[in-house]
């Protein structure tokens, strides 16, 4: 079964994303944009990442480069 991991800011836009991915069979699993949702991808390697990226981003481009280096299983952009 396919998995996303979802970091999403705004908890109603989580929800209604885990509302739809889940009616599509996913595997779903939220984690923040931090290194703790860093160690997220890695345990469970998602089929898919979805992130958030705001206006003022701090770091979270930094979280998605380290997915792209240290993961295999996360799909180039």
């Amino acid at each position: 079964m396919s998995s996303i991991l979802l970091s999403i800011n705004h908890p109603k836009e989580l929800e209604i994303l885990k509302l739809y991915f889940k009616r599509l069979s996913f595997d779903i699993l939220a984690a923040k944009a931090d290194y703790k949702g860093f160690l997220q991808v890695l345990q469970y390697k998602p089929t898919i990442v979805l992130v958030e990226i705001p206006t003022v981003y701090l770091g979270i481009v930094d979280f998605i480069k380290k997915i792209r280096v240290k993961s295999t299983s996360v799909s180039s952009f």
